[in-house]
């Protein structure tokens, strides 16, 4: 329980009323600070956060505590929050090793095929998806449907002479 919590302040537009003190009768609960229209609305952009900083929060088994609205978001907005702050010093102080990576930024060949897919969750389809895009572009652009995937690529970069139904691809000096 946070701070806020513990003093019975608003806390994203609930508030947390506590019970009485030990040996005293009183129960719990919990009521909206602000109107309920305004608390599903911040609900839907908090619902897009989540999705992506915590991919299965919606179906997670968490302990569910009684009497709670919104218990779900409350608890995934905590983790999320938790992820993000410590997400930068893991990374810092650990490192990642893998590189970073904006997928709206690749090639609209590749993420044009892939993000209904990959906005859904469907990541390993996602991969799928993206190799087989780029595979069938190349097999268009160097006129070849003998070759897929690895071998297609291959002679495509080779640096060998191109020959008669096997042309060559090369980098421009733009990169």
């Amino acid at each position: 329980m946070g701070d806020r919590e513990a003093q019975g302040l608003p806390c994203h537009g609930i508030d947390l009323v506590l019970p009485d003190p030990p040996g005293a009768f009183g129960f719990s609960h919990y009521r909206l600070t602000n109107p309920k229209a305004d608390v599903q609305a911040a609900a839907q952009i908090v619902e897009q956060i989540l999705d992506r900083v915590i991919p299965g929060w919606r179906t997670a088994e968490w302990e569910e505590p009684s009497k709670q609205p919104l218990w779900r978001h409350r608890e995934a907005a905590t983790r999320a929050i938790a992820h993000l702050e410590a997400e930068e010093e893991l990374a810092e102080n650990l490192g990642s090793g893998a590189p970073q990576l904006d997928a709206a930024a690749l090639h609209p060949w590749v993420w044009g095929s892939v993000a209904g897919l990959w906005s859904n969750g469907h990541f390993r389809e996602s991969v799928g998806a993206a190799a087989r895009a780029i595979n069938a572009q190349a097999q268009a652009k160097l006129k070849r449907r003998d070759a897929s995937e690895a071998k297609l690529l291959s002679d495509a970069f080779s640096t060998n002479v191109p020959t008669p139904g096997h042309p060559r691809l090369r980098l421009s000096e733009c990169f």
